[in-house]
């Protein structure tokens, strides 16, 4: 029995189901079965209250210290690459690694854009929230991605954990210049540099 907390247990388990949709092909009974649960539980789930950021929720992450070697990242619980609760996205996990950013993700069959392979839009995702950690976690910056440029050299395969790594290059004005890459087993699978530009503080982000 896992002892994580319901929002990310209930995310799990439709994340699965997804996958399980995807990968398998059910009769009809058991689709029209999963159609009647699903509408009747999001119309229970609508039912409840609003899940809303609160106001100067960013600006209190900035002003924060930078996170210490090792120490757990988080972009909120549901963000669509990195979000715990988040069913649909991939559950990206993202720790500080000295001057970088480091993580894992396991990717699924709704991921694959051929069977058992990575869909490339989803690498560049991948890319994208790592490369933000190292904007607001490490360079404390908010601001929003300009340019992303993915070099894929590889097959990246669902199934497998693989291993991100992202750190900044250098910084013009509000230019954050930031580069990454995507491996297995020490394999290059893919590599990534994009071009993020930091933007005023809004107490209402």
């Amino acid at each position: 029995m896992t002892c994580d907390p319901p929002g990310v247990r209930a995310a799990v388990a439709v994340r699965r189901l997804g996958h399980e949709l995807v990968n398998h092909r059910p009769d009809a009974t058991i689709l029209d079965r999963i159609a009647a649960v699903a509408e009747d539980l999001a119309t229970a789930v609508a039912a409840t209250p609003l899940r809303l950021r609160p106001p100067g929720e960013t600006l209190e992450r900035l002003a924060q210290p930078v996170p210490h070697d090792g120490a757990l990242l988080d972009h909120g619980s549901v963000c669509p690459v990195s979000g715990a609760e988040n069913p649909l996205g991939p559950a990206l996990a993202a720790w500080r690694e000295g001057d970088a950013v480091r993580a894992t993700v396991t990717l699924g069959p709704a991921h694959a854009g051929s069977r058992g392979i990575a869909h490339g839009g989803v690498i560049a995702a991948l890319f994208d929230d790592l490369m933000g950690f190292v904007m607001d976690s490490l360079a404390k910056t908010q601001g929003f991605t300009a340019s992303l440029t993915v070099s894929y050299r590889k097959p990246v395969p669902i199934g497998t954990e693989i291993e991100l790594r992202g750190r900044l290059r250098c910084t013009q004005g509000r230019k954050l210049f930031i580069v990454a890459t995507m491996e297995l087993a020490g394999a290059m699978l893919a590599e990534a540099e994009a071009l993020f530009v930091g933007v005023a503080a809004s107490s209402g982000a």
